[in-house]
């Protein structure tokens, strides 16, 4: 065989074994990272992540696994998040729609005192792979953080996160709360939808973090 009719075939074997190597990846990222098959949590566990209470409402289906990723997230992260944060709660769908007016991945909300709680749908995050935990997780400290001023709402309201709110907000369902949560996250994450918007990640990183 002549070497002009080997090239082709060698280079379809190496693209087709790139490409069967970047789906399989793609996959994987999108599996959710625990093990479906782990132990059930069998009663109601209420421990501590670092100083924060952590309730696991338990309904005889939530998996060890799933609950033990959720606290290693909220371990890792930077104490400036996880010191505005009273008290995480896991609970399941049914029990979040108790909490929340609509199906949610997961909720903050904040006492008469100042203090807020953040509820987590293990159901939902069950569903979900690394990626949407992660966002979740951080999203709702962000909200914690937002809320953990004198004036709740206070980053997230003030005049230079509004005109950011108007020239990157791109979802007409995010009021500017969502946005400030949303890009905390993205922010926390360091991703490259918030990267490449300069004045955006200057803002964050100009926010007093104590």
């Amino acid at each position: 065989m002549k070497l002009y009719k080997t090239i082709p075939v060698f280079l379809t074997i190496i693209l087709v074994g790139t490409l069967c190597s970047i789906i399989s990846a793609a996959l994987e990222e999108d599996e959710p990272p625990f093990d479906a098959n782990d132990t059930v949590l069998v009663t109601e566990t209420n421990t501590y992540v670092d100083y924060i209470p952590v309730y696991v409402e338990q309904d005889g289906n939530m998996k060890e696994s799933l609950v033990n990723y959720i606290k290693d997230e909220i371990h890792e992260m930077p104490e400036y998040l996880k010191n505005k944060c009273m008290a995480v709660y896991i609970i399941n769908d049914e029990q979040m729609d108790v909490e929340a007016e609509d199906e949610a991945y997961g909720l903050t909300v904040q006492n008469k005192n100042k203090q807020s709680a953040i509820y987590f749908n293990y159901d939902l995050l069950n569903t979900g792979g690394d990626e949407q935990i992660k966002d979740t997780i951080y999203h709702e400290f962000w909200h914690a953080f937002d809320m953990y001023v004198i004036f709740p709402y206070e980053y997230s309201s003030n005049s230079g996160m509004e005109e950011l709110y108007k020239k990157y907000n791109d979802d007409e369902g995010d009021d500017i709360s969502e946005f400030f949560a949303k890009q905390g996250a993205n922010y926390s994450l360091d991703t490259n939808g918030i990267r490449n918007k300069e004045d955006l990640y200057a803002y964050y990183e100009a926010i007093e973090k104590v």
